[in-house]
């Protein structure tokens, strides 16, 4: 048996599409600048943190708040949690064909560069916080072992940022859903 979609149901999935296309486009954005600008910026954790994570949040926080009022103020907790998921999974998506544009086929020395910057970036950090020579070792020697811009670990970190997202979106979806 076919389901069939409502009307708003279909226009609910355009809406959430189109905020995720332009989340992607976004963190292009982000992601172009920041090259163009200064390489070094994409070791900087915090940095990488702020300006990634919170047009993510805003975006699939957006997406569920613009579609319930596309609803009337109504939103099953299904909806309100594909609003925000599908939102995220887009433009994470977009996001990860940049990384791979441009870290596997426009400059991969970039990659690298950055790869050895995030780990002088972590020994300091390491240091700080009393870390042994020989833990410390070991997290270089794993560290250069592990390119993090191969296909693999983009993969995984998408995966994994996927992961994270659900964590969030399980509560405000229980938060923002209101039954008819």
């Amino acid at each position: 048996m076919k389901k069939k979609y409502g009307y708003m149901e279909i226009n609910m999935r355009k809406n959430t599409i189109g905020l995720g296309v332009k989340l992607g486009t976004l963190l292009f954005i982000i992601t172009a600048i920041i090259y163009i600008v200064d390489i070094n910026y994409f070791s900087n954790f915090l940095l990488m943190l702020v300006v990634y994570r919170v047009p993510v949040i805003l975006f699939g926080i957006y997406a569920v708040i613009n579609n319930k009022k596309f609803n009337n103020g109504f939103l099953s907790f299904k909806e309100a949690f594909t609003s925000y998921f599908l939102c995220i999974v887009l433009g994470y998506f977009i996001y990860n064909l940049a990384i791979i544009a441009i870290f596997k086929f426009i400059d991969p020395v970039a990659a690298e560069i950055i790869n050895e910057n995030t780990m002088v970036a972590m020994k300091e950090w390491m240091k700080s916080f009393g870390a042994t020579s020989e833990m410390i070792s070991a997290t270089m020697q794993e560290m250069q072992k592990n390119n993090p811009y191969s296909y693999f670990n983009i993969a995984t970190e998408f995966f994994t940022r996927l992961l994270m997202n659900t964590i969030f979106a399980i509560p405000l979806a229980l938060m923002l859903k209101k039954q008819n």
